[in-house]
């Protein structure tokens, strides 16, 4: 059977049926860091790259080291929503900064390695607070729960890749060097703790080729133009080529309704 005289058939059958209406699916994924380091704009230390078992925030006076993540959201499905994420790294050392608020901030650039990032090298410019924290006086893991109005996440989710900076929050204003000694540790990847990121996100409904919320003729008529083309809108299983694995995987979610 030819994927045109299935959708055409499956197309004259869904006008005579009510369209079923279409259920993502959620899930959970927990990632670790591929890259981290710390930044730090002390002097020489600006031409350095930091990659240590430690990633160090500080703030006093004229010094500043802010910790930078980057993770691989290849894991993550094209068209998936995101409903949720929790960046979480696990606080080793206080040495000041007791009650101060630190933040977590989307960076717009993924181009950099943990082996050559540099305070130098890395353009902070047009980076969005997605998180602010209380300042603690106890260690443990401290849990940003990103706020997903601000995380530009479409984006990321395309780039599959996205960082994050963790600063003393409100340094626009000077807090992170108003001479108050501010200085916390966090176990990096490489470390006993590694940071992670936990997100929860809607996967699409395969079936719903559209996305009009139902599965009907339409998407089989849609997917199956598609497919004669030999276009890759009808790669279903993102190989980069389109076969009958991909036929296969669309009609069984059709004829699941999803």
């Amino acid at each position: 059977m030819s994927a045109k005289s299935h959708a055409l058939r499956t197309a004259a059958g869904a006008l005579l049926l009510l369209p079923v209406l279409s259920q993502a699916e959620n899930n959970v994924v927990t990632l670790l860091p591929v890259d981290d380091a710390y930044l730090s704009n002390s002097g020489a230390e600006s031409d350095m790259p930091w990659n240590t078992v430690v990633l160090e925030q500080f703030g006093y006076y004229g010094t500043i080291k802010r910790p930078l993540l980057k993770f691989d959201l290849s894991q993550i499905p094209a068209g998936a929503t995101v409903i949720s994420a929790r960046l979480t790294l696990q606080l080793i050392g206080i040495y000041g900064g007791q009650g101060h608020e630190s933040s977590a901030w989307r960076m717009p650039s993924d181009a950099w390695a943990e082996e050559t990032v540099t305070w130098n090298s890395y353009d902070q410019s047009g980076a969005t607070c997605v998180a602010v924290l209380p300042g603690t006086n106890e260690h443990g893991p401290r849990m940003w729960n990103v706020d997903m109005s601000e995380w530009n996440y479409a984006d990321d989710l395309a780039d599959g890749a996205v960082t994050f900076m963790v600063r003393w929050h409100d340094f626009a204003s000077g807090y992170e060097t108003d001479g108050y000694y501010k200085a916390n540790s966090f176990s990096s990847k490489e470390g006993t703790a590694p940071p992670t990121l936990t997100i929860e996100f809607e996967s699409g409904c395969t079936a719903d080729f559209n996305h009009d919320g139902f599965v009907n003729g339409d998407d089989y008529d849609s997917f199956a133009s598609l497919f004669e083309l030999g276009d890759l809108g009808a790669d279903i299983n993102n190989d980069s080529f389109i076969n009958g694995d991909d036929y296969d995987l669309f009609a069984s979610a059709f004829e699941n309704g999803c």
